[in-house]
């Protein structure tokens, strides 16, 4: 087994088909196949179920896929570390946030960050904080967003700031007349929500559930501009971090009462050393937000 061999085999596990992993990888379907058939030769393993033009990873498969993402990351950062030894005109920051800190807070931090280090390449995407800690942990991202208070076991990370959680309604809409809300009270409203993995999301759920009774969540999405419009129209309430919806003039902002605050992490996988750029950033985030 060599490193052409898994980076093949992983492009087909993310793809899930031999001929458009062929053309990610610049060769034919035929080289894919074989490379992959070889692999699972010297192995004595089925790696992929082939279904018709799909394939989808075997247990063996899945266990392959984890070790190797492992490996190839490794590679990378050997790569990366020989670069940043000539200086910081090389790098890169894979960055995970979520999708109410990427739209909200991330892009002028970003900016001002790619006009100090210009050469640096910056790759910045947008997950539940699940997913986000999992990617984490397995070195697909370098770096993520997370909630401090609830930072696992297998991540290390650094606060750098805290937001208040409020509830919001159109103008219009009954609810807007309230000073204050509590969170029981907020989930027996109909609920405009984000999807599973959000701090949003499972706030309610565990609400819910102390209060044994369902989420009534009547149209859930991560699309802030969609929740901002259907709320903005009456449909529903919902729960945004107050920097999103301040300055909303068709928004009403109820604030929780106790107030709800998250204290947000950048995290990193446990005994990973940051490279030089990703240690620049974290500095000039930290910088950025004590100005």
């Amino acid at each position: 087994m060599n490193l052409r061999q898994l980076r093949v085999f992983l492009v087909v596990a993310e793809i899930g088909n031999f001929t458009k992993a062929a053309r990610e990888l610049n060769t034919v379907q035929p080289a894919v196949s074989n490379t992959i058939k070889k692999l699972e030769e010297e192995l004595q393993l089925s790696l992929f179920i082939r279904k018709n033009k799909s394939v989808q990873l075997t247990t063996e498969g899945e266990v392959l896929l984890k070790n190797a993402r492992t490996i190839m990351g490794q590679l990378r950062r050997a790569k990366l570390d020989m670069i940043e030894l000539r200086g910081m005109q090389r790098g890169e920051v894979r960055l995970g946030v979520t999708n109410n800190l990427g739209m909200h807070y991330f892009p002028e931090i970003i900016q001002k960050f790619k006009e100090q280090y210009p050469k640096l390449h910056f790759s910045v995407q947008v997950f539940g904080l699940r997913q986000m800690r999992q990617l984490i942990a397995e070195g697909q991202i370098d770096m993520g967003t997370i909630i401090y208070d609830a930072m696992p076991p297998n991540l290390d990370g650094i606060h750098f700031t805290t937001m208040e959680v409020v509830a919001c309604a159109s103008i219009s809409h009954p609810f807007a007349k309230r000073k204050v809300t509590s969170y029981s009270e907020f989930v027996r409203e109909q609920i405009i929500g984000f999807t599973k993995g959000t701090f949003q999301r499972e706030k309610i759920e565990a609400t819910c559930r102390k209060e044994n009774i369902d989420p009534n969540i009547i149209f859930e999405t991560n699309l802030i501009p969609l929740i901002k419009s259907l709320v903005y129209n009456g449909f529903g309430i919902t729960s945004f971090l107050r920097p999103v919806v301040t300055g909303d003039p068709q928004l009403k902002i109820i604030p929780f009462e106790p107030p709800t605050y998250l204290k947000f992490a950048m995290a990193w996988k446990k005994g990973n050393s940051l490279s030089m750029a990703n240690q620049a950033f974290i500095d000039f985030l930290l910088d950025y937000e004590h100005a």
